[in-house]
């Protein structure tokens, strides 16, 4: 999810200059970007239209380019083999790009999107603030890897310093498939739209690198993101209250 959220901004200043814009993303991501007033509408990449595109039916493509002017794909693509796909048949412009930078590149994320697209010369717009505040800090203890996760026994450590009545653990289904069942009081969020409510409600958010983490700042949620394994030049959540704790080794 945070390499989707970190696309975010673009999406606003498409919306800025007017555009309307249709996502191909996981059914979740689309859900979520529409609340958002992101996109007008979504389709699913996993399965129908959006799978059979992303595998080279043009009959699909023809389905999903229906009253399309401009296509931008971030996507990973050996051999270039999407780009040559849309280029024999789609009659709209497109701009196929890796969805992350290159490993040697400082550039945070957010911004490569950007630059990739700088021909279309987008303005890249201000935080968003959609935070109502709430009583409990939420604690989420995990990400979509291992290595980047904080000791469970400091959050534990943390929730424990705080007490039930400030703070709960946000556990999602990555913290269950990781054994993550701290005692105390938690909240499960059934799903993204779900997730964006109870940071939105929440007094602030302590995490990993993680997805959470990249929403609640895109949302104007107090974070406090823990690095230990990515860089933050690059990978730090955006937003109008981030703060970055860096524990990445050659940084300590």
């Amino acid at each position: 999810m945070g390499d989707f959220v970190l696309a975010f901004p673009l999406l606003e200043s498409l919306k800025q200059v007017g555009c309307s814009i249709t996502i191909c993303s996981h059914e979740s991501h689309g859900e979520l970007a529409r609340a958002l007033g992101l996109c007008e509408t979504w389709f699913g990449c996993e399965t129908g239209k959006g799978s059979s595109m992303l595998l080279g039916n043009s009959e699909s493509l023809a389905l999903c380019l229906k009253g399309v002017d401009c296509i931008i794909a971030a996507v990973a693509d050996p051999g270039n083999s999407f780009r040559l796909f849309l280029k024999s048949h789609a009659a709209v412009p497109s701009f196929v790009f890796f969805p992350r930078p290159g490993g040697s590149d400082r550039i945070h994320a957010a911004d490569y999107f950007f630059l990739q697209l700088e021909k279309l010369n987008l303005a890249v717009p201000g935080f968003r603030d959609l935070w109502q505040g709430g009583e409990k800090i939420v604690i989420h203890p995990g990400s979509g890897s291992k290595k980047k996760n904080w000791a469970l026994n400091n959050f534990i450590g943390l929730y424990e310093k705080l007490g039930s009545e400030k703070c709960l653990y946000l556990l999602g289904p990555v913290e269950i498939e990781q054994g993550m069942n701290p005692a105390g009081a938690t909240v499960k969020p059934q799903s993204l739209t779900d997730l964006a409510d109870v940071l939105i409600h929440s007094r602030g958010l302590v995490s990993n690198d993680s997805g959470v983490a990249h929403l609640a700042g895109y949302l104007g949620v107090p974070v406090m993101a823990i690095f230990q394994a990515t860089d933050p030049a690059v990978w730090a959540p955006r937003g109008k209250r981030v703060t970055v704790v860096d524990l990445t080794p050659e940084r300590i």
